[in-house]
């Protein structure tokens, strides 16, 4: 009698373990899903990340070429331009991506990156010229503005 009441412990351990067991890969194959979910809503949301790298060198590059257009180009031809380039950050904000704004902000080191100081000019620590723009993609920094400040 004693042996079959040990056994039938036995078995009510052993099958409280294989339950235990149960629950337990149970959840880890939920917390897998629910990973494997958001790298795939991440890979969805930043997978183009590197190519809007690239296109924001070609804004940057297209507004360089604006500002160094000769003086005695037409103004309805560069507004045309300045249009493009809006038609650019549109493109942009649609995907997601949006220009940091920085002049005349404090200093923040997540979006801006000092290129140059000067003291005495206003407030300390406050932008007073954007000299590259920083961009965000979904609330992520993929460039740093860079910037002078005050001191």
């Amino acid at each position: 009698m004693a042996d079959e009441q040990n056994q039938n412990i036995s078995e009510i351990n052993q099958t409280e373990q294989y339950l235990n067991n149960w629950k337990r890969a149970e959840a880890d194959l939920a917390n897998y899903r629910k990973g494997e979910a958001q790298r795939i809503q991440d890979l969805l949301k930043f997978g183009s990340e590197s190519v809007v790298k690239e296109f924001v060198e070609v804004i940057d590059n297209f507004d360089i070429a604006l500002k160094h257009a000769p003086p005695d180009t037409p103004g309805s031809w560069l507004e045309g331009l300045r249009q493009v380039g809006k038609q650019f950050l549109e493109v942009l904000k649609k995907n997601g991506v949006e220009k940091i704004e920085a002049t005349g902000k404090v200093f923040d080191p997540v979006l801006h990156e000092v290129i140059e100081t000067s003291p005495g000019e206003g407030e300390s620590h406050v932008v007073l010229e954007e000299l590259r723009a920083g961009y965000v993609m979904h609330d992520k920094v993929i460039r740093p503005a860079r910037v002078k400040i005050s001191q």
